[in-house]
């Protein structure tokens, strides 16, 4: 069976069952404490699952092809876990506001993301359907754990009502395309999948799981609880949902469509792109007229989640890469966010985004790692542009003509051309200015 696969799994579920026990013996006033011991040795299990035991370079599988290790699986289970680390941290600083049962709120943090390291290595459709309950359950509670606030409560009752009825519709696309096929399992079910493409109880059935994963990544038209799930929960869990609820979507879309039916995906490139276009209007229309900085973030994630499928629409590996490329930054750039909500808004008392005003003035708000996590925020930005920088310059036609230059001499070489370019290119349009001045002139006098 090669148990030994699930090792990163069982360490993470380990740490989640000796936090409660830690939670028996750990006083009151230190339990919120607890969040960076998990955060820690979340911190050894990503360091571990760098080595060799874990990464061996091939591709395997246990419980007979159900779970398969390779390196989509363990660049998604990096993620999650860089993922919760984060999100634990972001979680101490917000234990003030979680008056009961802290310790178990890093738990629930800790077996959501026990699933999602599951949904990176699915390979069969039982699996998939395990990996996204244990994921959706986990997030039930935690988005109503603030029990004294009735919008937490409301965020709670909305998402396991449409929740449950997205796992209806995938339980019954799994049921359609087990009765038409008799493969649960991806690899078997590619080789057999265009043989039935023709099939409209088989297209339906793939149709409905599609259903329930757009739930999942809030893919329009199933985007509808995002922003009132997002308003409601508490701010590390709107995160955590942002981030790893919506990657570990990816990865299983990932799975299925180019996975399990790669030949039925490439003659549904205008559908995709269709759900990717709407996706993305939607997102960002709505966006427009919001206050409430979880509500808009909430948008947001609606709007990106149609960026993520243009890559997944193109059907190419450079496609897929891109959907890779794209979740990294967007870790980083939402947690940010988060975490700038989580020091400023519960201080404020709101969140409306006006409680941004005046953010670089740390003493305002009492804390002076407010002012840095505006810098952080700018530096966000920075970021972005010195990835598409970075992406510009090395797809420079000069960068790859000389590859026998060492890569400093090529990057010099590329820089002053680049440079020198754009002071004659500026140099002709002052030029052009100059002489439509001078033939204006000539026009008054």
């Amino acid at each position: 069976m090669n148990y030994s696969l699930t090792i990163l799994e069982m360490a993470v579920i380990a740490i989640g069952l000796g936090l409660l026990l830690l939670d028996l013996w750990t006083p009151a006033e230190q339990k919120r404490q607890l969040g960076y011991v998990a955060a820690a040795a979340l911190g050894l299990v990503l360091l571990f699952s760098f080595s060799s035991l874990v990464d061996s370079g091939v591709t395997a599988t246990a419980f007979n092809g159900m779970y398969v290790q390779d390196d989509l699986a363990l660049f998604f289970k990096r993620f999650f876990l860089l993922a919760a680390i984060l999100v634990l941290v972001m979680s101490v600083e917000f234990a003030d506001c979680i008056p009961t049962g802290i310790s178990e709120f890093y738990a629930l943090i800790l077996f959501a993301l026990s699933g999602m390291m599951v949904a990176a290595s699915t390979n069969d459709f039982s699996l998939l359907f395990v990996a996204v309950e244990l994921i959706t359950v986990t997030f039930y509670v935690l988005t109503s754990f603030q029990r004294s606030r009735l919008a937490s409560l409301e965020a709670g009752v909305k998402y396991l009502i449409l929740g449950a009825l997205s796992s209806a519709f995938m339980v019954f696309g799994i049921a359609l395309v087990f009765g038409t096929t008799g493969k649960l399992n991806f690899t078997e079910l590619a080789g057999v999948a265009a043989q039935f493409s023709a099939d409209k109880v088989f297209l339906l059935g793939l149709l409905l799981v599609l259903v329930g994963l757009g739930f999942k990544i809030a893919a329009f038209p199933f985007q509808l609880w995002a922003p009132d799930v997002y308003q409601g929960s508490p701010a590390p869990t709107t995160a955590f949902l942002a981030v790893g609820s919506k990657a570990a979507g990816f990865v299983l879309l990932l799975r299925v469509l180019f996975g399990a039916v790669p030949e039925i995906t490439a003659h549904w490139t205008r559908l995709l792109m269709a759900i990717s276009a709407a996706t993305i209007l939607y997102g960002n229309l709505c966006a427009i007229p919001q206050r409430n900085l979880k509500r808009l973030l909430g948008y947001s994630s609606i709007a990106n989640a149609g960026y993520l499928l243009l890559g997944v629409a193109a059907l190419s590996r450079a496609g897929q890469s891109a959907v890779l490329f794209y979740l990294g930054g967007y870790l980083f750039t939402v947690l940010a966010a988060f975490t700038v909500i989580c020091l400023v808004m519960r201080r404020m008392g709101g969140e409306d985004i006006s409680a941004l005003a005046g953010l670089n003035q740390a003493r305002r708000y009492g804390h002076r790692r407010c002012g840095d996590f505006a810098l952080l925020l700018f530096r966000r930005r920075a970021g972005d542009l010195l990835v598409r920088t970075t992406r510009r310059f090395v797809a420079h036609p000069d960068f790859h003509a000389h590859q026998s230059l060492p890569l400093p001499v090529r990057a010099r070489h590329v820089c002053s051309r680049t440079v020198s370019g754009r002071c004659r290119q500026r140099g002709r349009q002052r030029g052009r200015d100059a002489e439509v001045l001078a033939v204006a002139l000539k026009q008054r006098r």
